[in-house]
C-alpha cells in the first residue's frame, strides 16, 4: 500500500484529476458530478489549493483550501486558508486517511504561515481538536458564521480575538 498526499493549486488542476475529485465528492455528497463541478468552478479561485490523497494511485481523499478574508475583533483584517470539503471513500474511512489529509493542511498552513480556519458538524470536532485544531467558541461568531451554522475551528491563529469573522464568501 503506497499512500501520497499532493497539494496542487487550482490553476494547474488537470482535467483528469477534477473528473476524479467530482466523482469522490459526489460519493459523500451525491449532488450529482456536474453539480460538484459546478461548485468548485464557482467557489473555488485560479489560486486557491486542492490536496488529494490517493492510495495506490487511487484518489480516496480530499479537501480544498481557499483564501478568504476574516474580521478579528471587527478591527483588523485576516487572510486565512478555509479549509473545506473533507472527505474519504466510503471504503476507506476509518482507516486514518482523515486524520493523514487534515495534518497534511496542518503542516501546509505553517511552512506558508497562513492561519487556518473550517467549519464542521459538532460531531467532528473532537477529531479535529485530535489533528490541533482549535474550537473559536461561538459567542465569538460575528453573525455570518452564525448564520453559515456548523463549528467554526482555527489552526496556527496566533491572534487573539474576542469576535471573529468571515467577510465575503462562505467556504
Amino acid at each position: 500500500m503506497e499512500v501520497s498526499c499532493e497539494i496542487i493549486q487550482h490553476s494547474r488542476l488537470s482535467n483528469e484529476l477534477l473528473d476524479r475529485i467530482c466523482r469522490l465528492k459526489d460519493t459523500i455528497w451525491p449532488h450529482g458530478y456536474d453539480s460538484q463541478k459546478h461548485w468548485i468552478y464557482n467557489n473555488i479561485g485560479e489560486n486557491d489549493f486542492h490536496l488529494i490523497l490517493l492510495n495506490d494511485n487511487r484518489l480516496v481523499g480530499y479537501l480544498n483550501m481557499v483564501h478568504r478574508i476574516f474580521s478579528i475583533n471587527e478591527t483588523d483584517r485576516i487572510e486565512m486558508l478555509g479549509i473545506g470539503n473533507v472527505c474519504v471513500s466510503k471504503s476507506h474511512q476509518k482507516e486514518g486517511f482523515g486524520a493523514r489529509i487534515v495534518a497534511k493542511a496542518s503542516e501546509f498552513l505553517v511552512e506558508n504561515d497562513k492561519p487556518g480556519a473550517l467549519l464542521c458538524k459538532e460531531s467532528l470536532i473532537d477529531f479535529y481538536a485530535l489533528n490541533n485544531w482549535i474550537l473559536a467558541p461561538p459567542p465569538h461568531y460575528g453573525t455570518k458564521l452564525k448564520n453559515i451554522g456548523g463549528s467554526l475551528m482555527t489552526y496556527n491563529l496566533v491572534i487573539k480575538y474576542n469576535r471573529i469573522e468571515l467577510l465575503g464568501e462562505a467556504f
